[in-house]
């Protein structure tokens, strides 16, 4: 640990910047349980289906329209994966995807990827955000009518990195996207609390 901590030479404005991706983060998460408050409350009675309800009202001319979106996840997909900083990858695991937990998302991804078929998390997040740099994606919408986390499955993004030799393209599920933006966020957090915060040995 100490010689990562000595090869990312983290700074103030690091942490600084971290406490931006927190905020937006936080953002996301509020997001996300105000979404599962309002598909819960089937007799939309709880003060949050109510304010929101109102919200559409004003906002959206009367048009209900669920708070997490694609556009949601892919703010935060942008603001994790690409402003961490690359230098912050270098804490995502290099365990290949065949090992690692569903917690990360990348279980149930379409892969193409001739030069290594089994490349580590790290390798996968650094070609999304070299993808999302460039605006090689593409969006493919899921059945508007079948139930919400069926939805979420089956819309995808599809992230190109093909301005190198080893071209690169992965289509993963807007629900697993949202999966992976929070582990990688989990990952630097824990790194960057114990680099602010230390231990002391016992």
């Amino acid at each position: 640990m100490s010689f990562i901590k000595l090869k990312l030479m983290i700074t103030n404005e690091d942490l600084r910047l971290f406490d931006l991706l927190s905020f937006a983060y936080r953002s996301f998460a509020l997001i996300t349980d105000l979404t599962e408050t309002l598909i819960s409350d089937e007799k939309k009675e709880s003060p949050a289906t109510q304010f929101y309800f109102k919200w559409c009202e004003t906002r959206l001319n009367g048009k209900y329209e669920i708070p997490l979106n694609p556009g949601t996840i892919w703010m935060i997909s942008s603001a994790i994966i690409v402003n961490s900083k690359e230098k912050w990858l270098i804490l995502l695991p290099k365990t290949p995807l065949s090992k690692i937990g569903p917690e990360w998302g990348l279980r149930d991804i379409k892969l193409n990827y001739p030069i290594n078929p089994d490349p580590s998390v790290s390798t996968v997040v650094h070609k999304i955000r070299n993808a999302i740099s460039h605006s090689d994606v593409k969006f493919k919408m899921g059945g508007e009518e079948t139930p919400w986390h069926i939805f979420l499955k089956e819309t995808t993004l599809t992230f190109k990195d093909s301005k190198r030799k080893d071209p690169f393209e992965i289509e993963i599920s807007i629900s697993d996207l949202s999966k992976l933006n929070s582990m990688i966020y989990q990952t630097i957090h824990s790194f960057l609390e114990s680099y602010a915060h230390p231990s002391t040995p016992q």
